[in-house]
């Protein structure tokens, strides 16, 4: 990275940390003004998206997307590093490309189908639902010594199954499944599905249960410039 803010400077993640820790004193008001200025970044953010691709040929692919959420205390936290909650792995999926009608879809899709598509330079991958289970994971521990209470110490696979998602933490073992469909804000959790569960087990076992983490000290410093380490 070219840019790093200056030492004076907080992080987003001081500011979250406060927030998180203080969460209990916070008002409605209070979330309804966090929510309001996120609401004003994306409002920003799709203005100039918008100038953009009026000075763009047609015949360009343009591609807007996120590597993930952020929930704003949404289920009780504000972040977007510890959970597979839907505020977080459900992002914007904006295409443009030649052959591709414009329209809107609902199908389950991913960031793999993208690849395939950028790569083949063909749009069809992104005009079906993805075949087979989606999986997911987090796996962040800030500290040496972890606080149970702490809901940014988390290790949690997903998988997603049609309109079927099942979450497994693998800190306290617990698994809850989501209707998407009729749930989608995840507020009435299911009983664990039998396949959806040997299913991530399996998973689990293949990956080693955890994520990549990345190394080197220039990686590490370009994450900690972004407030992602310490």
């Amino acid at each position: 990275l070219d840019w790093a803010p200056p030492p004076e400077t907080r992080t987003g993640r001081e500011d979250r940390r406060e927030l998180n820790r203080d969460r209990a004193e916070l008002t409605q008001g209070d979330i309804a003004n966090l929510r309001g200025r996120y609401a004003e970044e994306v409002w920003g953010t799709d203005r100039e998206v918008g100038r953009l691709l009026e000075t763009l040929p047609p015949e360009t692919w343009l591609v807007v997307t996120s590597d993930h959420g952020e929930q704003i205390f949404h289920h009780g936290w504000m972040g977007h590093i510890a959970t597979l909650r839907e505020d977080l792995v459900r992002v914007p999926l904006l295409v443009r490309a030649p052959g591709l009608t414009p329209g809107r879809s609902a199908r389950v899709t991913s960031h793999v189908e993208l690849s395939q598509a950028l790569f083949s330079r063909d749009p069809a991958p992104l005009t079906r639902a993805s075949e087979g289970p989606i999986f997911v994971e987090v796996d962040y521990f800030e500290r040496a010594e972890q606080d149970p209470e702490d809901p940014e110490d988390s290790h949690q696979l997903g998988v997603v199954r049609g309109w079927d998602k099942q979450i497994w933490d693998r800190v306290d073992g617990q698994q809850a499944r989501f209707d998407l469909q009729s749930d989608p804000a995840e507020e009435r959790p299911l009983p664990p599905d039998a396949e959806l569960t040997a299913t991530l087990q399996a998973f689990a076992a293949t990956s080693g249960g955890h994520a990549v983490q990345a190394e080197g000290e220039d990686v590490q410093e370009a994450l900690r410039a972004l407030g992602y380490v310490d």
